[in-house]
C-alpha cells in the first residue's frame, strides 16, 4: 500500500478504537489490499468499481454513488485523492450531505490543469479541506486558488512507542544508507541517490545502500547500479512487511524527494533515532530540523546529496545526538495519538461521540 492508503487505515482504525461506531469506507476503484484491511476491523466497504470517468458509463456509476450517499444521509464525508475530491464531493452535495471534507496529501505538482479547477472550485464550497502539511496547503492556494478560510493542518502520525522501542544498532564502523519507498514514481529521486552514492563511495568503499519497496522502477535503478558498476554496494529488498527490522542497522536514513507532503517512512526512521538526510520539499522542512535532527539538501543534486551523506558521517557525536534529536521531534509533534486527537477534534464538531 502507498502511504495515503496507509494512512486512511490507520485513521479509520484510531477513529474506531475511539468510539466512531458508524463508520463506512466508499471505494470508487474497487477491491485491493485496503479493502482487505478495512473488512478484518469490521468496517463495511461499498466497492463501486467506477469506470475511467471518459466511459460511456461513468455517469451511471456517479448517479449509484450520489443514490447511495441520499440514502444513508452520512453526517461526514472525507474524500480522499484526486479523483473522489471531485466526483465524490459532487455526489456528495447532489445528495444533500451537509459536512463534506476534502483532503491533499502532497504538493499537486502534477496535477492536470483542469482538475487543479475543479478542486478548486468544489473545495471552495466545503467545510473544510485538510492538508498534510503547510507546503501543501501552500500549494492549494496557489495551484487552486482556494478562500483559504476552510483550509486546516494536520500532519500524519505513527505509533511512536512501537518505533522508539525498536532495538537499533547504529554500526559507525559500517556504514549503511538506506531508503523506504515505492519505486513507482521518478519524482521519489531513487535516481539521485544512485548517483549520490557512486559519489560516496569514491569516499568511503566499505559504505552500503539498502532500497527497502518494490515498485516497478526498480528494474531501471538496477540497471543503473550496473553501468555505475556498484551492484554489489547495494541491496534491493523489495517490498517488506516489517519496515522496523529492516532499518535496525542503518546508520542513516535518506529522503531524496522531489516532491512530497509527509512522508510516513521519515517519520518511522526518525522515531527510531536514525539521523536523516532528506530534500528541502514539502513537509519534508517541516518534520526535520536543518543541523539539529538531520540535513536537509536541495533536490534533484546528487553532488549535493553525496556532501550531506559523506558529511553526516564525519562527526560520530554529531550523528548520535542528531538521531536522538529526530526521535525527540517524532514523539513531540508527529504522534498517532496527537493525529488521531486532530481529526476528532474536526469530526466531533459536527457529529457526537459516546
Amino acid at each position: 500500500l502507498a502511504g495515503t492508503e496507509i494512512h486512511l487505515f490507520n485513521l479509520i482504525k484510531g477513529l474506531k478504537d475511539i468510539g466512531y461506531n458508524d463508520l463506512e469506507v466508499i471505494s470508487m476503484s474497487g477491491e485491493g489490499e485496503i479493502y482487505e484491511w478495512v473488512y478484518k476491523i469490521d468496517i463495511p466497504v461499498l466497492n463501486l468499481r467506477m469506470r475511467c470517468v471518459w466511459h460511456p458509463l461513468f455517469l451511471l456509476d456517479f448517479l449509484k454513488m450520489t443514490s447511495y450517499l441520499r440514502r444513508k444521509r452520512p453526517d461526514i464525508v472525507h474524500t480522499y485523492l484526486d479523483t473522489a475530491n471531485v466526483f465524490g464531493v459532487l455526489a456528495a452535495k447532489l445528495a444533500g450531505v451537509k459536512t463534506i471534507i476534502t483532503s491533499r496529501r502532497d504538493l499537486g505538482v502534477f496535477r492536470s490543469k483542469l482538475m487543479e479547477t475543479l478542486m478548486g472550485f468544489l473545495s471552495n464550497r466545503v467545510y473544510k479541506v485538510v492538508c498534510v502539511c503547510k507546503a501543501a496547503a501552500a500549494e492549494c492556494l496557489r495551484r487552486e486558488r482556494l478562500n483559504g478560510y476552510n483550509i486546516t493542518v494536520i500532519h500524519n502520525g505513527i505509533k511512536f512507542t512501537e518505533y522508539q522501542k525498536v532495538n537499533t544498532r547504529m554500526l559507525l564502523d559500517h556504514i549503511v544508507f538506506c531508503n523506504v519507498a515505492v519505486a513507482n514514481r521518478k519524482e521519489k529521486g531513487h535516481e539521485d541517490l544512485v548517483r549520490a552514492f557512486a559519489l560516496v563511495l569514491e569516499s568511503l568503499p566499505n559504505a552500503r545502500l539498502k532500497f527497502i519497496g518494490g515498485g516497478h522502477l526498480l528494474p531501471g535503478l538496477k540497471n543503473l547500479a550496473g553501468d555505475l558498476g556498484i551492484s554489489e554496494k547495494i541491496t534491493f529488498v523489495g517490498h517488506s512487511n516489517d519496515v522496523p527490522s529492516q532499518l535496525k542497522d542503518a546508520t542513516v536514513f535518506i529522503l531524496p524527494s522531489h516532491s512530497e507532503g509527509i512522508s510516513n517512512a521519515l517519520l518511522e526512521a526518525m522515531a527510531m533515532g536514525i539521523p536523516v538526510i532528506a530534500t528541502k520539499v514539502g513537509g519534508n522542512t517541516e518534520v526535520v530540523i536543518d543541523s539539529l535532527s538531520g540535513f536537509l539538501v536541495e533536490p534533484q543534486n546528487p553532488e549535493v546529496l553525496a556532501n550531506a551523506m559523506l558529511s553526516i558521517i564525519t562527526n560520530k557525536k554529531q550523528l548520535l545526538k542528531m538521531g536522538e534529536e529526530a526521535q525527540k521531534r517524532i514523539g513531540d509533534l508527529f504522534t498517532f495519538e496527537r493525529m488521531i486527537q486532530k481529526y476528532h477534534e474536526l469530526y466531533s464538531e459536527h457529529i457526537k461521540i459516546p
